[in-house]
């Protein structure tokens, strides 16, 4: 049976939605892929509605998306700070922290992986101007180093990578119990993996955009997959 697969969403005033290619990559790798729109409820209210999601589905993947509010790491707003959305980011560090503690496959996409990284007490760069390409997204315009003895290198199976960047927040102090597994030249935080968790893993970057012809991106949805299956 194919696993299904939780997808958390951009909010607006009137819609819920997510990028088709994250659903492309989910099929095309034998996931099913649902969407978990983020109902921001509050407090305890996060975590009981998260564990309900849940309870019915086997993976999460955690979208990319908009910038994730200092007030959820215990720091003041910069002026340059772009437009942040409380109700998207309470919803997911509250799903982060129930997947979390059910084990659950997770793997976190730019935004993504900095909702795990401050799910888990880390903290972030609230600006950096050099990783935001102008050229399309399935353009991959820097290197990545990824490290051995790393889950992500055990999957991607390769040292260097190019990938694309669409971020202006990046890790500055990285969550307990995980590890950093990629770099970029430059030294921001490419992906972090849990230590305690058979596939807990974020990238900053956007494999869903690389996913029809990059092979080692391949590797990395398959690999997911297969840990929603209960295949590691």
């Amino acid at each position: 049976m194919k696993p299904l697969i939780g997808l958390t969403t951009g909010i607006t005033a009137s819609r819920y939605y997510t990028i088709s290619h994250y659903i492309t990559a989910i099929m095309e790798s034998g996931g099913i892929p649902l969407l978990l729109p983020s109902v921001d409820v509050n407090g305890e209210g996060n975590i009981i509605l998260a564990s309900h999601m849940l309870s019915r589905i086997d993976g999460v993947l955690f979208t990319g998306g908009g910038d994730i509010d200092p007030l959820f790491y215990g720091e003041h707003r910069m002026a340059s700070l772009s437009r942040v959305y409380r109700k998207r980011d309470g919803f997911e560090l509250a799903l982060a922290k129930v997947a979390v503690k059910e084990g659950l496959p997770v793997l976190g996409i730019c935004r993504g992986c900095q909702v795990l990284n401050v799910m888990g007490g880390g903290t972030l760069k609230q600006h950096v101007d050099s990783h935001w390409q102008e050229l399309p997204e399935e353009r991959a315009v820097h290197c990545i180093k990824i490290e051995k003895g790393t889950k992500l290198f055990d999957i991607m199976k390769e040292e260097e990578v190019m990938v694309n960047s669409f971020h202006r927040q990046a890790i500055k102090e990285l969550a307990f119990g995980f590890i950093i597994s990629a770099y970029a030249d430059d030294g921001i935080v490419e992906g972090i993996e849990s230590t305690k968790h058979k596939f807990i893993i974020g990238v900053q970057f956007h494999p869903e955009y690389l996913f029809q012809e990059n092979l080692a991106v391949k590797r990395l949805f398959s690999s997911f997959i297969h840990a929603c299956k209960g295949i590691l």
